[in-house]
């Protein structure tokens, strides 16, 4: 038997041309590797990492070139195949043998890695096809850095995988990560994103190595991820995850995000029951049709975004309207061969999610159907506004709630969480903001929605009561069966109370107004605005410890920590008089609002041919629901 056992440090020179039966790497034990390169085990067939244990059968210890950056990406990276703008780079490959250099096609390749930032298949360059393959990676990865994936693709390459299955499983652990100027087709795939709980590899790394609890969501796993300038159409595939995102966007500058008859879903019952099917982040311009989504919770979230996102049938014309950022898929398939799938967009809770200033068109188109648990489109404004403007043309929707503007309940970003990237909790303090000077039917700097062409049945609230903000509603040949008001909100559960002492210093409680001892803590949100932390003091049974004098104060507010993420999102809304919060409203081309509760508007058009099935009363004095324009304080009443 041909044995090697590693004691110690042991530095690696003899690349694995010749295969072990056994190698034995003792406990304290490392295999290193030359300056510039990497050490990397194939294990009949399949790739690891040199770490402590006995690995039998077919065992090579191969000596790789590691490349240090990537674009404008930090390594090293450590692939099983590495293509270039020459095909295959031997050099850069530890499955070198399994092509001949320069090929730059893979078919029926079955691997499996197991490993930390380690690749199955990274591409830099030139026009690559997978087809035919099963890949999986089991480890961690950083899905930021296009590292610990199953398959990369970044620089100026151009790669299509086909009719294959990739599968991962670990904490940020992608099955395809794009990034550069690459250019990716997905066809006929399967991409299966597991999520792993790893809390040591997570204080380790100070990136995301789980989903951001300020989304209100749990798990550690995108199952794809677009970065940079890159270009990704998913086609005729399915894609799922267990907890965080399944077709994910992030860093993006002028990225490319398609999305063609593909069946996406966070499964319940298989891990955390919590996530989105996309995030589209920053400079991404996304197509999403003829697609199938299901998902605990966002269907679309949507930060910061400022680009046109397009949602429908995968029809011939709506194909068409996006012909030039899918010439990929044009060019392999040819758009005249896709066929025609209908749009269904299923959510637990919200269809749509906007924030961090998003400001793009959000296209929905006809045919599409949307159906959410809690909210069709949610937009959390905070501080930087969120300017979506959101357009339905006969779309089915079923949801109690069809718009809410609302104050967002985003934390921010901070440096006390243990990642170093968000702030520990939410803090509500229930202070409207007066709106001095806001003129409540300007159309500035609101978020928009429009609904063409529908029958529709739900409300619509805007309860940004902190930063003024108007929300702007037009029907437009529509019958909208609703309320429609400004409106206050409260969280339906919080973490602690918070109260205020006489000399205005502020203290923890419990739901009554106990107070609790309390500690503080300084910070930076998003690295620039001072913020004191507040928490209640614990005992070693991790349980809240009361103050001497637990007299029940005044609650002014509560918070939401990052123990409950689930909590954000989850409130009850009242509808009341507008404070900073304006809502507009337009009623066109023959359009129709039956209104079924009272609510509060602050202007009001309506068209010759429309009917407001409804009373009016404007600053008190009831008036006639007849067309033409109101402005003022608008109650709105059912007959």
């Amino acid at each position: 038997m041909n044995e090697k056992r590693i004691s110690g440090r042991t530095l690696w020179t003899d690349d694995g041309a010749e295969a072990l039966d056994r190698l034995i790497i003792e406990a304290d034990a490392s295999l290193c590797a030359p300056e510039g390169k990497a050490v990397v085990l194939e294990v009949n067939g399949d790739l690891c990492d040199p770490v402590p244990g006995t690995y039998e059968g077919s065992v090579r210890v191969h000596l790789i070139d590691t490349m240090e950056s990537w674009g404008e990406m930090t390594g090293p990276y450590r692939s099983g195949l590495f293509f270039d703008e020459d095909g295959l780079n031997p050099g850069k490959s530890a499955l070198a043998g399994r092509l001949t250099e320069g090929e730059s096609t893979v078919r029926g390749l079955d691997l499996t890695v197991r490993g930390n930032f380690l690749n199955g298949i990274s591409c830099d360059g030139g026009r690559i096809l997978v087809e035919n393959s099963t890949l999986r990676f089991l480890g961690n990865g950083d899905d930021f850095r296009l590292t610990g994936t199953a398959v990369a693709a970044g620089g100026n390459a151009d790669l299509t995988i086909r009719n294959s299955a990739i599968l991962s499983k670990g904490v940020a652990a992608t099955t395809v990560a794009v990034g550069g100027k690459a250019d990716v087709l997905i066809d006929h795939c399967t991409l299966q994103g597991t999520g792993a709980e790893d809390p040591d590899y997570y204080l380790d790394n100070h990136h995301l190595t789980v989903v951001p609890w300020v989304l209100g969501l749990r798990g550690t796993v995108r199952a794809s991820n677009l970065l940079e300038n890159g270009t990704v159409t998913y086609y005729n595939s399915s894609a799922s995850c267990n907890g965080w995102g399944v077709l994910s966007v992030d860093m993006t500058k002028d990225a490319v995000h398609n999305v063609i008859n593909v069946r996406a879903s966070i499964p319940s019952g298989e891990g955390y029951d919590s996530g989105y099917c996309t995030y589209l982040l920053g400079g991404t311009t996304s197509t999403f049709l003829g697609c199938e989504f299901d998902v605990p919770d966002y269907v679309f979230a949507v930060g910061g975004n400022d680009h046109h996102t397009l949602v429908g049938p995968s029809s011939r014309e709506n194909l068409m309207r996006r012909r030039d950022l899918l010439c990929h898929l044009d060019r392999d398939i040819g758009l005249e061969n896709v066929p025609e799938r209908p749009c269904v967009i299923r959510a637990g809770k919200f269809a749509g999610m906007w924030h961090h200033a998003s400001t793009g068109k959000f296209e929905i188109l006809p045919g599409t159907v949307i159906e959410a648990g809690v909210c069709a489109f949610l937009i959390k404004s905070g501080d930087r506004l969120n300017t979506p403007d959101i357009s339905c043309d006969g779309v089915s929707v079923s949801a109690p709630v069809l718009v809410h503007l609302m104050e967002s309940d985003d934390p921010g970003m901070g440096n006390y969480g243990r990642d170093k990237s968000w702030a520990p909790y939410y803090e509500c303090i229930c202070t409207p903001n007066p709106g001095d000077g806001h003129d409540l039917s300007s159309t500035e700097q609101c978020a928009s929605a429009t609904f063409r062409n529908m029958a529709v049945s739900g409300d619509c609230f805007n309860t940004k009561w902190k930063t003024a903000q108007n929300l702007h509603l037009v029907f437009d040949r529509t019958t909208l069966t609703g309320t429609i008001s400004s409106a206050g909100y409260v969280h339906r559960e919080f973490s602690w109370g918070i109260a205020e002492m006489p000399d205005g210093s502020r203290v923890c409680t419990d739901p009554d107004g106990r107070p609790y001892r309390t500690e503080t803590a300084e910070d930076m949100l998003f690295g620039k605005m001072p913020v004191t932390y507040r928490f209640p003091v614990r005992g070693a049974d991790g349980q809240p410890v009361y103050a001497e004098n637990s007299e029940p104060l005044p609650r002014i507010g509560y918070a939401i920590s990052l123990e409950r993420p689930e909590l954000l999102g989850d409130v009850d809304i009242t509808a009341s008089e507008p404070v900073c919060n304006g809502v507009i409203v337009e009623l066109k081309n023959g359009s129709t609002w039956n209104v079924t509760a009272p609510g509060w508007i602050t202007s009001l058009s309506i068209e010759e041919g429309c009917t407001l099935n409804g009373r009016l009363l404007l600053d008190g004095q009831a008036v006639p629901a007849l067309p033409g324009s109101y402005r003022g304080a608008i109650q709105v009443l059912p007959v």
